[in-house]
C-alpha cells in the first residue's frame, strides 16, 4: 500500500493510471486494471467462502480501497504474459529483475523463492485467491486464480507442479480410502505448537481418527496418504509420524505442529 502512494508522488498521477501507462498498456494486458465495485455485467465474479459445509457469498467491498496491496484485476492468461514480460526485461532492466530476485529472510522484492528453482508470489483478498510460480531455466509459467476454496492453495500449486515436472502425484479424493483401527495408532497423541497456543488431542475410536481441540471432538476422514480432513469447517491434517509432526491446513494458511513425547 504503501509503495502505491510512492508511485503516485513520483509519477505525479494515481495509481491505476502509473500502472496502466508503465504495465499493462505496454505490454497488452487487455484483461488486467484497477478493480472497483464488482460488475457481473462485466463478467466479474463476486467470492465465496466454504463454511460449515456450504458456500456462502462474501461480504462485497470495492477493491479500489486496496489501493497498491491488491486492487488488480487480471485472469491467469495475462498474468503469464505480464511474467514473460518481467524476466525477458521489457518491464524494467536486468539489474532490477535481479534485485526483485535477491532474497533477505526469505523475502525478496516482489518474488519469493519456490521450489525447482522458481520465483513467484501468492495474493488474497476477500477469498479471491490468487498464485504465481516463475521457472527460469524451463521458461514454465504458471498462474492460478480462483474466487473461492476449501482445498489448500499450496496442495493445488504443489499438485500442479509435480505433473508438470512428471513427479509422483495421486489426485485426492480420487480413490476410496480404508483405514484400519491399527493404521491410526502412529498418529495417537497431542500435538503444540511453540508459536502459538494450539494444542490438538488425536485419538482414536474404532477405525475413526478423532481431534480435540479448545474442547470440540470432530472426526477427520482420510483423504490421502497420512492425511485427513474434516468436510464441515474445511480443515485438513497432514501428518509425519516419523517426524511427530502434524500439519493443520487451511485455504492458505499452514500450522506447524509437533508431538509431545
Amino acid at each position: 500500500l504503501l509503495l502505491g502512494y510512492i508511485i503516485e508522488k513520483i509519477c505525479n498521477m494515481p495509481y491505476d493510471q502509473a500502472v496502466a501507462k508503465r504495465i499493462t498498456s505496454k505490454i497488452g494486458l487487455n484483461n488486467t486494471y484497477y478493480g472497483g465495485p464488482i460488475d457481473i455485467k462485466k463478467r466479474e465474479s463476486v467470492s465465496y467462502k466454504y463454511a460449515t459445509g456450504n458456500w456462502k457469498k462474501e461480504k462485497e467491498t470495492d477493491l479500489s480501497i486496496h489501493g497498491g496491496a491488491g486492487s488488480m484485476v487480471s485472469t491467469p492468461s495475462d498474468m503469464v504474459r505480464f511474467t514473460e514480460a518481467l524476466f525477458s526485461y521489457r518491464l524494467v532492466s536486468k539489474h532490477g529483475v535481479n534485485s526483485m530476485k535477491t532474497m533477505v529472510d526469505g523475502y525478496g522484492m516482489g518474488l519469493f523463492p519456490f521450489d525447482h528453482g522458481a520465483y513467484g508470489h501468492d495474493g488474497r483478498i476477500e477469498e479471491f485467491y490468487s498464485a504465481l510460480r516463475y521457472f527460469p531455466n524451463e521458461k514454465l509459467c504458471v498462474a492460478y486464480i480462483t474466487n473461492g476454496i476449501i482445498y489448500p492453495r499450496k496442495d493445488i500449486v504443489d499438485a500442479v507442479l509435480k505433473i508438470c515436472f512428471n513427479e509422483p502425484f495421486v489426485a485426492p479424493f480420487s480413490t476410496t480410502i480404508n483405514v484400519r483401527t491399527e493404521d491410526l495408532d502412529k498418529y495417537i497423541g497431542k500435538y503444540s505448537s511453540s508459536q502459538m497456543p494450539i494444542v490438538v488431542t488425536c485419538t482414536k475410536e474404532s477405525n475413526k481418527l478423532l481431534l480435540e481441540t479448545s474442547g470440540a471432538v470432530f472426526e477427520a476422514e482420510p483423504i490421502g496418504n497420512h492425511y485427513f480432513m474434516h468436510f464441515a469447517t474445511g480443515y485438513f491434517f497432514e501428518f509425519f509420524p516419523e517426524k511427530n509432526e502434524l500439519l493443520i491446513k487451511e485455504t492458505v494458511n499452514i500450522y506447524y505442529l509437533k508431538r509431545s513425547k
